[in-house]
């Protein structure tokens, strides 16, 4: 049985770099450390655009956030890395190879939900595979406005199928799957249901997960009443669970890339 005292780690944070998040880092981990958090990563979008100036900012601030916050005997211990966009080309390729925690996501400030479709959402996660991302963000979101809304609010054979492919791509590359608390908590039409479907699919492939609050404010870092209840409703063995895992952790604490 998942217990929240067995989460070790908040993998999907946001600090008032990202612009649209409101508490700073060290607010960030004050509220991890009261919430019994060992370990931070800090995944502030990835923009990539702006003048010179802010892609320099940018670049530095993904190279330097890991190296420079590991030297501080912290609690909790800072994962650099940086939540990156489905159908955005970063400027410089070569900052993935800086960052230890690379999850991808779609977000619709990078391409318009009318315009894509389901095969084409299907290749940009196919693509983030072979580009080195290591975690698919919030899998579910978004799914009832794809297609003009035709996958629907609820978990049709379209939405089923599209689910079905992420998780077998995902188990096929080693890469983890994000069960993301706002997704629970703001429960957008159908959310909790296209993601009860596929973390059952992902358990009958053995899919590793990452659990991430995706927390806009500091108060609701290292928080997962929802996800919690859903993984232990599941019986998702905590094996498989990245946040539980304190070797891997201390492993990417350290720098290494999993």
């Amino acid at each position: 049985m998942l217990q929240q005292d067995d989460i070790l780690a908040d993998l999907h944070t946001h600090t008032l770099y990202s612009m649209h998040a409101f508490s700073t880092l060290y607010e960030n981990m004050q509220c991890a450390r009261a919430a019994g958090i060992h370990y931070l990563a800090v995944t502030d979008h990835y923009y990539g655009t702006g003048d010179r100036l802010a892609i320099k900012n940018e670049n530095t601030r993904l190279k330097q956030v890991q190296r420079e916050l590991a030297r501080y005997d912290t609690v909790p211990r800072i994962i650099g890395g940086a939540e990156f966009n489905l159908g955005q080309v970063p400027v410089r390729p070569s900052i993935l190879e800086k960052l230890v925690w690379r999850p991808i996501g779609l977000h619709s400030f990078f391409m318009s939900y009318s315009s894509v479709t389901a095969e084409g959402l299907y290749g940009m996660f196919r693509d983030a595979a072979d580009q080195g991302y290591n975690a698919f963000a919030h899998i579910e979101r978004k799914l009832h406005v794809i297609e003009d809304g035709r996958l629907g609010t609820s978990l049709g054979m379209r939405s089923q199928d599209l689910l079905r492919r992420i998780v077998r791509l995902a188990a096929e590359r080693h890469i983890f799957l994000e069960v993301n608390e706002a997704s629970l908590s703001r429960n957008e039409p159908g959310a909790r249901e296209r993601m009860t479907f596929w973390l059952r699919e992902a358990k009958r492939c053995g899919c590793r997960l990452s659990l991430g609050t995706d927390a806009h404010y500091c108060e609701a870092v290292g928080r997962f009443p929802n996800a919690v209840a859903l993984l232990d409703q599941i019986d998702y063995p905590k094996s498989l669970i990245l946040n539980c895992d304190r070797d891997l952790l201390e492993a990417m604490a350290n720098g290494e890339r999993i």
